[in-house]
């Protein structure tokens, strides 16, 4: 997880977030991103062996 506790700001397209959230997708991991309280999050979680569901 990678947060901070700047401005927060929205997810605006073309900054990689989508091509993180593909990946993450495809190898059965969840991933968030957005803003979170007066700062900015986000957060992958990947199984360990990289197996799919």
């Amino acid at each position: 997880m990678i947060s901070d506790d700047g401005r927060g700001a929205p997810a605006p397209p073309g900054h990689g977030l989508t091509g993180m959230r593909e990946r993450v997708d495809l190898l059965g991991g969840a991933f968030e991103a957005g803003p979170a309280g007066t700062g900015w999050r986000l957060s992958a979680e990947l199984p360990r062996s990289g197996a799919r569901p």
